[in-house]
């Protein structure tokens, strides 16, 4: 597996157990790896997240127009919002600060 992917889907089971913490049930153990975005649904809303982890050695990742569009897709199909997720992670991967959240 690639060093992104790897990256990516720690940010993304970081950010899934953030959101069952909050009350949310995730698709994480059935979204497929190469898919974009998490599908939240919660107690007052529902949400589709397109994770970002950063990690502080590296460049910042950033994501195609692709992956923008899959997600908005996603959370109109599904009838949610859809948002992203800023993930600061360190050198081992472990979160640094708080998940930023912002609606896209």
């Amino acid at each position: 597996m690639e060093k992104n992917s790897t990256v990516r889907n720690i940010g993304e089971t970081i950010v899934a157990q953030w959101l069952a913490e909050k009350g949310y049930v995730t698709n994480i153990s059935t979204k497929p790896s190469c898919g974009s975005g998490i599908l939240a649904k919660g107690p007052v809303r529902s949400l589709v997240i397109l994770v970002t982890p950063l990690v502080r050695s590296e460049e910042s990742m950033f994501h195609s127009y692709e992956d923008l569009r899959n997600v908005k897709a996603m959370a109109l199909w599904n009838n949610c919002d859809p948002y992203e997720a800023l993930v600061q992670l360190d050198e081992n991967f472990q979160l640094v600060g708080r998940i930023q959240l912002k609606r896209l």
